[in-house]
């Protein structure tokens, strides 16, 4: 899911819009192309036999001064409101992992090496 974090124009204020999934609608964040300014909000389905006339909920726009808040925030509402996922925050840890621990990649980030994986 792509999303928007800008600076707002009130010093120290952001603003987060986050493109939403609606049945079999999705919606995507796109530069205007005649605007360089401006930005669209556009909506579509993947398939030209799927059609209608509107969109529930297309975006969510959260506001704040914390940035990285701002991001659990939102997403933790589209998880409410959409009732389709939860958050890392909301999930428990399996038991498995204290056998077989986070993927090597995620533990080792760039620097993947057979030292750093038996470590």
């Amino acid at each position: 899911t792509q999303f928007m974090l800008v600076e707002t124009t009130s010093p120290g204020m952001y603003a987060l819009l986050f493109p939403l999934l609606a049945g079999a609608f999705r919606s995507t964040l796109a530069g205007n192309r005649r605007h360089e300014h401006q930005l669209d909000l556009r909506v579509d389905s993947g398939d030209p036999e799927v059609r209608a006339t509107g969109m529930g909920r297309a975006m969510l726009i959260v506001a704040g001064e914390e940035p990285y808040e701002l991001v659990h925030r939102a997403f933790a509402i589209a998880a409410d409101e959409m009732g389709t996922f939860r958050t890392l925050r909301d999930k428990t840890e399996s038991p498995a992992l204290d056998y077989f621990g986070w993927c090597t990649w995620d533990a080792c980030y760039s620097d993947v090496s057979p030292p750093l994986i038996r470590k």
